[in-house]
């Protein structure tokens, strides 16, 4: 995540119209001043993403208030919430639902219990498609081809089944002996 967002970072021609996008793996606050001097970001500028599934991810929470309050030093209070993100759990439960629910921001849900997506990296789930989105993907295309190729997998029966038929035939070629 953190190596491609700096390789994404860096080819403003593959970027385009896009911002740049920074992913923050480590909430040791003087490391994330020096990171804020190295990069050059601006609060104005700047929109602050925080998703946890939990809503109690100690690290990810610490990060989020740190870039809170570094908004708070530049901006209106009114204007900092206009820069949050949030994704947390929907089940309206843990540190960030509670802390941001009367907040003005914009805040999206991760499916819990029945509908889990299996954590907060899941590229489908609304956590992963925000950031896809803000890189300028095509999240409708993308969920379309989703769709397609689960409609492909999403059967016992081999001559349907895209997956099960690669596996066979990488399975008999492997009774062969070429290993691919």
């Amino acid at each position: 995540d953190v190596l491609g967002s700096e390789l994404y970072n860096l080819f403003a021609q593959v970027r385009g119209r896009y911002p740049r996008i920074h992913i923050i793996d480590n909430a040791d606050p003087r490391l994330l001043k020096k990171y804020l001097e190295q990069k050059g970001l601006k609060a104005e500028s700047t929109d602050i993403y925080i998703s946890s599934k939990s809503g109690d991810t100690v690290e990810t929470l610490a990060n989020g208030y740190f870039f809170i309050n570094w908004l708070n030093k530049t901006l209106e209070e009114s204007e900092v919430w206009k820069h949050i993100i949030i994704t947390t759990n929907d089940i309206q439960r843990g540190e960030a639902y509670n802390f941001f629910k009367d907040k003005p921001v914009k805040m999206w849900y991760i499916p819990t219990g029945k509908h889990d997506v299996g954590g907060r990296y899941s590229v489908l789930s609304p956590s992963g498609l925000l950031s896809a989105a803000y890189a300028g993907i095509d999240i409708r295309g993308l969920l379309k081809g989703a769709s397609f190729i689960k409609s492909k997998i999403d059967s016992d029966d081999y001559q349907i089944n895209l997956a099960f038929r690669a596996a066979i035939l990488c399975y008999l070629a492997l009774l062969e002996g070429k290993y691919i």
